[in-house]
């Protein structure tokens, strides 16, 4: 009894939200990256925003290309970087800047050709008494990273 009711809370959570088509096993797993610093052009200028980057990684763990995208998915506009770097809708100067970091990232290795991983770097700026830990960046969760940084006094807060 108690696993027939197990058997239907999986197939209840895996229609009503949509997690049967997630598969951990096909997700690169990210080893090694450097925490972003957020462009200083930007905090002075007030910019926040979020910006999506879609990497192809090679099976040796190395990303491939790395294409920034808006959230219609559309990518257009090379720009150097890896093997192959496009950027299209968002804030150009933070899409650039988190292309510039992912080339840096290294996945563990896999025996499938390419793999993909999405990552949205959320750029935000903290009041200027917020703690050190909440301005720290950091993953959020496996495909958001928050890179954050102190309000200047210049920047009036929403």
């Amino acid at each position: 009894m108690m696993i027939q009711g197990i058997g239907t809370l999986a197939i209840c959570l895996s229609a009503c939200t949509g997690l049967a088509a997630w598969r951990p096993e096909l997700e690169p797993i990210l080893l090694a990256w450097r925490l972003p610093l957020y462009p200083e052009i930007s905090r002075l200028t007030c910019m926040e925003g979020t910006q999506r980057i879609r990497i192809s990684v090679a099976s040796d763990g190395r990303p491939l290309d790395a294409v920034c995208v808006s959230f219609d998915g559309r990518a257009r506009a090379t720009h150097p970087g890896i093997a192959r770097v496009t950027r299209s809708g968002g804030v150009p100067l933070l899409c650039d800047w988190a292309l510039r970091e992912v080339h840096q990232w290294h996945y563990e290795p896999s025996q499938r050709a390419t793999r993909e991983h999405v990552v949205d770097f959320l750029y935000q700026l903290m009041p200027e008494d917020a703690t050190p830990s909440d301005v720290r960046s950091r993953f959020i969760t496996p495909s958001v990273f928050a890179v954050r940084s102190y309000r200047p006094p210049s920047c009036k807060a929403e």
